[in-house]
């Protein structure tokens, strides 16, 4: 009898290629004002999807550099609790999130970006110049 296979069915996804407005129509510059609304609600509701949904993170070299990144990868590893968030369990990292490396990624960057996400975040440690936070 064959093995089932553990991947996971995909039925929507977000990438940084959704149609989420960033800088106006045809990356003009400035957003319409419709634009500038459906920016604004993603923007607010965005990270929620991170705490709730099956998330795969796909880390290069460049992934531990940048704040956003990070701070998507700590939301997706954790767990919502009766006083707010808690580092994810063992059991419930590994049935939300998967971690694949792409661009020839040495595979440590996946232990490393777990380690990186265990307990309390420190956001000012990772808003700094060196994320591609201004």
């Amino acid at each position: 009898m064959p093995a089932e296979s553990a991947a996971p069915t995909v039925v929507r996804s977000l990438s940084p290629d959704s149609p989420v407005p960033q800088n106006g129509a045809g990356g003009t510059g400035a957003r319409t004002g419709g634009e500038e609304q459906t920016f604004t609600l993603m923007l607010r509701n965005v990270n929620l999807l991170y705490l709730g949904v099956s998330v795969l993170i796909l880390t290069d070299r460049s992934y531990l550099s940048r704040f956003w990144t990070q701070f998507e990868a700590w939301l997706a590893m954790q767990d919502v609790g009766p006083s707010g968030l808690v580092s994810a369990r063992h059991t419930s990292l590994h049935s939300r999130c998967t971690i694949a490396c792409v661009h020839g990624a040495p595979e440590a960057l996946v232990s490393s970006l777990i380690v990186r996400c265990r307990g309390r975040l420190h956001l000012a440690s990772l808003a700094v110049p060196e994320n591609g936070v201004r």
